[in-house]
């Protein structure tokens, strides 16, 4: 039985009589290596998601709303945009559920965020984080989209930047990771100009059009921690 207690005094046991003797070890090993990581790294900061706006010197960014799905459908239904992407094509119904289910998340999902970006009053694009791995990883999964007729003027990187400055001043996340396809220049451009530097590459990583496609990741880590 391991009993652990925190700051506030309240205590919790873990029985682990029913693994074996080596994965006893290899449990509570787990244990005191979250511990450690809780220690070092504090509370989990993850502010509401349902009702954040703010804008920058040409958009206004705020929380996804049901007013935002049309457009939204039609960013992720439009060729240009989709051929270039590493998510998987699902049809405009499972579509149109995704969409309802992240306003939910919005709502009681701690680490999910979802980002119109506004231009004169009109949803030109989206961008999202996501909390990947669990608590103690404590890494932010990133991905965007934009209206082709808006691209090439600055928009994507403008706004990426400042969800950038949301994610370092107001959560504790400690690392922002995106994706995208090696021969998707502007993507891995937008992420560079935003402070994103290239940590891995993955090779034959999905079959699109014929053609196997290798991913190219990216990591930023929170300039709090850099200097630290």
């Amino acid at each position: 039985m391991v009993t652990l207690t925190t700051q506030g005094g309240r205590t919790t046991q873990l029985s682990l009589a029913p693994f074996s003797r080596d994965d006893q070890i290899i449990a509570i090993d787990v244990i005191l290596r979250t511990v450690e990581i809780w220690q070092q790294c504090g509370a989990l900061l993850l502010p509401p998601a349902d009702n954040l706006r703010w804008a920058t010197r040409r958009l206004e960014l705020r929380s996804l709303a049901a007013e935002d799905e049309e457009r939204i459908d039609k960013l992720r239904e439009d060729e240009i945009l989709r051929r270039p992407q590493l998510a998987v094509d699902y049809s405009p119904q499972i579509e149109s559920e995704i969409f309802s289910r992240q306003l939910e998340y919005q709502k009681w999902a701690p680490g999910w965020y979802g980002f119109a970006l506004r231009l004169d009053r009109k949803t030109i694009g989206l961008i999202q984080i996501w909390l990947d791995q669990d608590f103690v990883v404590r890494q932010g999964c990133l991905g965007f989209h934009l209206s082709p007729e808006f691209r090439n003027q600055g928009y994507t990187t403008e706004a990426l930047r400042s969800v950038v400055a949301f994610a370092q001043g107001q959560t504790s996340l400690q690392t922002l990771t995106a994706s995208c396809f090696s021969d998707n220049l502007a993507c891995r451009r937008v992420l560079e100009k935003s402070g994103f530097t290239r940590s891995g590459e993955f090779p034959r990583f999905r079959l699109r059009d014929g053609e196997w496609k290798t991913a190219i990741r990216y990591d930023l880590v929170p300039e709090r921690d850099a200097k630290g």
